[in-house]
């Protein structure tokens, strides 16, 4: 059986995390609420998993392409929208030579012929240097900030409601059961706020993602998650 690309919907993780609270839609945890957390959840795996490399938010466009509509002109070019980190950079026609290096903002200016090599980023820009000609294919390989994670939250519960619907878990479904404890748990923490629990959600996030980011082949694992029980240690240990 092929293993599946993604989680469970959102949807179901907010259904899962109610029951785990004895709440439902009419309770105190309405579904914006609920989405703030899962989003807060989803940015904190993401840059974890970037921090680490991992295949599990990488992503290789190319520019002027569906993926990528920008085009690079004056040595700029504008960053996807779902930018997270950057993997490694190449431009088109420069064989053998591997990926751009970062520049120095001291030597940005010092050089300004030969073939491109070397980047900088600036206010959400790609800036390549020696400058290339415009329209030169740049392929990006980067880490990138799930959908789920990005979209605004609705006004209304009936939009928020389609929203979660709309949407399954990323990261191939290898977070679903941290993520539903995660999103429970600071909701329960909402009203008595406890920065130890605060602190013991994020580790339990960060060490489930430093356990996976490792593992040569993530196939098997799908689904078979171990996840750290009621038993946590949310006050400072593993």
């Amino acid at each position: 059986m092929a293993q599946p690309e993604t989680g469970i919907k959102a949807s179901s993780l907010i259904q899962s995390a109610w029951w785990d609270l004895r709440s439902d839609e009419s309770g105190d945890y309405t579904r914006q609420e609920m989405l703030g957390y899962l989003q807060r959840g989803l940015r904190l795996l993401a840059n974890e998993l970037a921090a680490r490399k991992s295949t599990l938010v990488s992503k290789t466009i190319q520019s002027g392409s569906v993926d990528w509509a920008s085009e690079i002109a004056g040595g700029v070019i504008a960053l996807p929208e779902d930018y997270l980190s950057l993997y490694d950079l190449h431009v088109e026609g420069r064989t053998g030579l591997g990926p751009l290096g970062l520049i120095s903002a001291a030597d940005r200016f010092k050089i300004t012929t030969g073939s491109p090599g070397w980047y900088f980023l600036d206010q959400g820009s790609l800036h390549v240097i020696p400058v290339p000609a415009d329209g030169a294919i740049i392929y990006l390989r980067y880490a990138a900030l799930p959908e789920l994670a990005r979209v605004a939250i609705p006004t209304t519960d009936a939009d928020t409601a389609v929203l979660l619907d709309a949407h399954n878990l990323p990261f191939r479904g290898l977070f679903d059961e941290a993520l539903r404890q995660f999103v429970a748990m600071s909701a329960a923490n909402r009203n008595e706020y406890d920065t130890r629990v605060e602190q013991g959600l994020f580790r339990m996030l960060a060490k489930t993602a430093h356990d996976l980011a490792g593992q040569e082949s993530l196939e098997p694992l799908i689904r078979q998650v171990d996840y750290p029980d009621v038993g946590f240690d949310w006050t400072g240990g593993d």
